[in-house]
């Protein structure tokens, strides 16, 4: 028998099903019960058998609910099962995997799976790849991701701390893009997410938090609203059920959600409504379920696990319960079915528990006669209007890159948006050449000893591109031509022109528009949408009730556009804060300390850019020591950080023996920072977070080189949100 854990509530801000603390306790008793709901009763004979996975003994704190043949565990440990055994598939990084699912096969037939953990720690792999960590939104590495759901390829829906709600937007990969669709700070965590068949999601977290959500077609992604939950209680998981889906959590709570079309929005609603009778008080930590072959067939067989191995079990999907031996007393933390009567259930110390259930009869369920109301209006939590810092992550300031204050940061002026309207607003930002002027720029940085030089010169002319080769390989490209200027203009018709000469920059992307009838332009829905959007994408979070009322006013009363919101949200300090915040996770691996934080925010105020704070970061020591210290190591992180790939022989040959030649950690960094496949990796993501679709090749290339030239990232994100097919979109 494993050894049995304690079933008290975790540390705020972690995944609830984190790893317990091992305590003593008695052997199970074996129960076979009925659970009474109303005046239905019915007993469930089943059969399961325990044992214990000879894979690993960490704790099992979670399994792919799709195929269940993923399961994470404690300290980045995965677990593969193959037909032919058990296999471990651990992530690249000791973080404990929360969550884990696959999301199918692509057109390849490589399975993709993804797995989440704390601090915004994201990952994915396809087929025999190595995992990859995804790089989110910046203002997520602050948060815990805790819960996972797919529906299939490129429908992936991730959960987390303070109301978060993310999903991928366009193609899986290492470098795939995930926008923020829910989230308000100081919310519930939520704790479980599920994608129905029917297209609507539903999450689930603390305080009887219970979210539905639905694509909306102009904005092109979720959008959620709070429903009734009829419990304060924490919920921690979520499986579909025959009235919709059922909600399991803290005491052996059971709640029956009923979910319905609204007659008024014909948008999803839920109800919801806590079973009594159900024969535990331990904690319940996940659910699932399981059809039966038979199409015809809609009634599921759900399960619910958690503390002390209890395991409860519904033939009639999810109304009547009873609870049946599982052969430990370990912390159940995942459950999975394959069907009606069978499945896979994981828990603490590597207990990993085979259900076999017998048969059920067909159930014949009682139909809800309560009348499903309206969903709520979304809570009204508000921060402060004016954006407020991220809470700083504790972590040990072990040689932290600080800005020098003798340092002279990049001349690139923030943007400043001016009244003066524009004649033509742009269809799709495209940056263009500007017929006025050329310039050359050439960057040489050196490192020796103690100190990096960084040397710019400039020189009209023509187009002048040098590309060094090595060992076979070829390298990134140190000079570049400065042909555009991107001029960006805030307008009282809301749109923003990309300043532009002759040619254009555009690819073979095709624009999304907007295939749904939103709010008519210049209305009061529509200045609520779009301050809405502008928060979710620039700052990943929800509008406070009083900077949403402000800026609504800004919008109807004063002629402001999209450009002058997002020109003051990437200038707030929440801003730059999140992105400080993120570069320590995503480089660093730990939080920043408030001093460091601090003084990086406030360099980013004074005219640093983020390329600059990057490189400070990927040169530092702590970076150079965390990769192993050595120059394969090194060039090996940077690819996998920088590039989201693993490097090729080629090039990583290449820089090895740049580096053994002397060449330090810095001019390596710079060169993938800036590189073409960087850039054009950025740029993609902007695409698909502001207008919601793929760039076409020429669309990257343009931006990117516009980029290359120095080009703050804020303002490319205003030449966004300024263009019409942005507005197309609220």
């Amino acid at each position: 028998m494993t050894t049995p854990t304690n079933d008290t509530a975790p540390l705020r801000g972690r995944s609830r099903r984190g790893r317990m603390r091992p305590v003593a306790s008695g052997a199970a008793g074996i129960l076979i019960c009925a659970v009474t709901l109303g005046a239905v009763m019915g007993t469930h004979p089943q059969t399961v058998s325990a044992v214990t996975s000879s894979i690993t003994a960490a704790d099992l704190l979670s399994i792919d609910h799709n195929t269940g043949s993923w399961i994470g565990g404690a300290a980045g440990v995965v677990v593969h099962r193959t037909a032919s055994g058990d296999v471990l598939d651990n992530l690249p990084t000791a973080i404990d995997v929360n969550a884990i699912v696959s999301a199918g096969r692509d057109v390849l037939g490589n399975e993709e799976v993804y797995a989440a953990g704390d601090h915004g720690a994201l990952y994915y792999k396809a087929g025999s790849a190595a995992w990859c960590r995804i790089a989110v939104p910046s203002a997520v590495f602050g948060e815990n991701l805790t819960a996972l759901a797919s529906f299939g390829p490129g429908h992936v829906e991730v959960a987390g701390t303070d109301g978060l709600v993310m999903e991928l937007t366009g193609p899986a990969s290492c470098a795939a893009t995930f926008v923020v669709d829910a989230r308000v700070p100081g919310s519930a965590t939520l704790n479980a997410i599920e994608h129905l068949a029917s297209g609507t999601v539903v999450a689930a977290g603390n305080a009887g938090t219970m979210l539905v959500g639905h694509f909306d077609s102009v904005v092109h992604h979720l959008l959620f609203s709070p429903v009734v939950s009829d419990t304060l209680a924490d919920i921690y998981g979520l499986a579909p059920s025959v009235h919709g889906v059922v909600a399991v959590g803290a005491g052996g709570l059971v709640v029956d959600g009923v979910i319905s079309i609204d007659p008024q929005t014909l948008l999803p609603a839920l109800v919801g409504h806590v079973l009594g009778g159900i024969p535990t008080v331990s904690s319940l930590r996940d659910a699932a379920a399981g059809f039966a072959g038979d199409a015809t067939n809609l009634v599921p067989s759900v399960v619910a696990v958690g503390g002390n191995g209890t395991i409860l079990r519904s033939v009639d999907g999810g109304l009547t319960w009873s609870i049946t031996a599982s052969g430990s007393t370990s912390t159940l933390h995942g459950v999975q079915l394959t069907g009606l009567t069978g499945g896979i259930a994981v828990g603490a110390a590597g207990t990993l528990i085979t259900l076999t259930f017998s048969a059920p009869s067909t159930p014949t369920p009682s139909p809800s006669g309560s009348a499903t109301p309206t969903p709520t209006a979304s809570p009204s939590a508000s921060p402060s209007g004016s954006p407020s810092a991220t809470p700083t992550p504790s972590g040990s300031p072990s040689a932290t890159p600080s800005p020098s204050p003798s340092a002279s940061p990049t001349a690139t002026p923030s943007p400043s948006p001016s009244p003066s309207p524009s004649a033509s607003p742009t269809a799709t930002p495209s940056p263009s050449p500007d017929a006025g002027g050329t310039s050359t720029t050439t960057s040489t940085t050196t490192s020796s000893g103690g100190g990096t030089t960084t040397t710019t010169t400039s020189a009209g002319g023509g187009t002048t591109t040098t590309t060094t080769s090595g060992g076979g390989s070829s390298t990134v490209t140190n000079t570049v031509t400065s042909t555009a200027t991107v001029l960006v203009t805030s307008v009282s018709t809301s749109t923003t022109t990309v300043g532009q000469g002759g040619g254009n920059g555009n690819g073979n992307g095709s624009g999304s528009g907007g295939s749904g009838s939103g709010p008519a332009p210049g209305t009061l829905p529509w200045a609520h949408r779009l301050v809405e959007e502008l928060y979710l994408e620039v700052l990943s979070r929800t509008a406070d009730s009083s900077g949403e009322a402000h800026w609504v006013d800004q919008v109807m009363g004063h002629g402001q556009g999209p450009v002058a919101i997002a020109h003051a949200l990437l200038g707030s300090v929440e801003y730059r804060s999140n992105f400080v915040q993120s570069v320590y996770w995503q480089y660093l691996n730990r939080g920043g300390e408030p001093a460091g934080v601090n003084s990086w925010v406030a360099a980013l105020g004074d005219g640093m850019t983020q390329e600059t704070v990057r490189l400070a970061f990927l040169g530092s020591n702590e970076f150079f020591a965390s990769s192993g210290g050595n120059a394969r190591g090194y060039v090996d992180a940077l690819y996998t950080t920088v590039l989201q790939r693993s490097p090729d022989a080629p090039g990583e040959a290449f820089w090895i023996n740049r580096m053994a030649q002397g060449s330090g950690p810095y001019p390596v960094a710079a060169s993938l920072v800036y590189s073409t496949e960087q850039l054009e990796q950025r740029v993609s993501g902007y695409y698909l977070t502001y207008l919601a679709r793929t760039a076409g090749p020429g669309e990257l290339a343009s931006w990117a080189h516009v980029m290359a030239q120095g080009t703050r990232d804020e303002d490319v994100i205003l030449g966004f949100v300024g263009s019409t097919e942005y507005l197309s979109r609220i």
